[in-house]
């Protein structure tokens, strides 16, 4: 990991945003001590991936971009959730052990409900790390040991004909900072990465963001 990778980032986009007439605000926090990390592993039964305890350990706790034109306080931009709320959010484990029953599985998913199964045994290693403001999350996927960012939906047991969940938006937290700083952090179009998976890729491109904020 590379804490010159994310200022690099941070700097491009603030570069780009000057030229706009925006000005990017960054805010980190005192970092985290590994026990909270490991008390919250052995609290949750897996471990944290290598990138996110870097981050949280050896960069902030936490982080906060958001731009806004030159003199005004009305912005955007992402902010990462310091680690105790992190800890805190059982929202997704708690909604899959209520739904996680073959009565529903077979409900919402007659005959995909193995799919069904294998995905909520994933969904029990997410971390939310970033809330959408719809309901929707960006969370490190901590079933697999690279620890990838995937879109978790809110709604995704409903109007499906199949199980479809966790869209990788990028492969570690490094990556989406890096990636996200192409377009200054700013929200996609449709204030929500669906767009993304239901397009089958991810573009950091004017057809999905503001135009004026995507870096050439």
């Amino acid at each position: 990991m590379s804490r010159a990778r994310i200022e690099s980032a941070i700097a491009l986009a603030s570069r780009h945003l000057a030229r706009k007439g925006y000005e990017l605000h960054v805010e980190t926090r005192p970092v985290v001590k590994g026990v909270v990390i490991d008390e919250f592993e052995r609290e949750r039964g897996f471990p944290v991936p290598d990138g996110l305890r870097w981050f949280y350990t050896r960069y902030s706790d936490g982080l906060n971009l958001w731009f806004a034109a030159r003199g005004s306080l009305d912005g955007e931009g992402p902010e990462f959730a310091p680690f105790s709320a992190i800890a805190d959010d059982d929202g997704i484990r708690e909604r899959v052990e209520t739904w996680w029953t073959p009565e529903m599985m077979g409900e919402s998913f007659p005959g995909h409900t193995e799919e069904a199964d294998a995905l909520c045994r994933r969904m029990m290693h997410w971390i939310p790390i970033l809330d959408e403001g719809n309901g929707d999350q960006l969370c490190v996927d901590a079933s697999v040991p690279e620890g990838p960012i995937v879109s978790h939906q809110h709604d995704w047991t409903v109007g499906r004909e199949r199980p479809d969940n966790g869209f990788v938006v990028a492969a570690g937290i490094l990556e989406l900072l890096e990636d996200w700083s192409r377009v200054c952090f700013s929200n996609p179009r449709s204030l929500g990465w669906k767009a993304f998976k239901e397009a089958g890729r991810l573009e950091w491109t004017g057809e999905y963001f503001e135009d004026r904020f995507v870096v050439r």
